[in-house]
């Protein structure tokens, strides 16, 4: 699937943390407005959703409503489908810790 190391998966959750910290701030302080539309917001749920559950064909025929820029949904499909091939290296990680136990 992806080829990475860990280090370089701990250092792009550092960065993410970092940015959503700084989303927060922006949230706070009123400075980044909330979508005000309903379609904006009926698309955001479906993309939240579809990212919680790894659902990359749904992010995929989101990607089609031009919504987003296409690298912005780029990069998320590619930030998910890295965190599952992380998930499930963990996973299988575990099993062998448990079984070698």
């Amino acid at each position: 699937m992806l080829e990475t190391t860990e280090g370089a998966v701990k250092v792009a959750l550092h960065r993410a943390r970092k940015s959503l910290g700084a989303v927060q701030e922006e949230l706070l302080k009123g400075e980044l407005s909330l979508p005000e539309s309903e379609k904006s917001k009926t698309f955001l749920r479906a993309l939240t959703a579809a990212y919680q559950m790894g659902d990359i064909a749904t992010l995929v025929m989101l990607s089609y409503q031009d919504v987003l820029e296409p690298e912005v949904m780029i990069s998320i499909v590619n930030n998910k489908l890295l965190w599952s091939h992380v998930s499930a290296k963990q996973a299988n990680f575990d099993t062998i810790s448990m079984m070698a136990a």
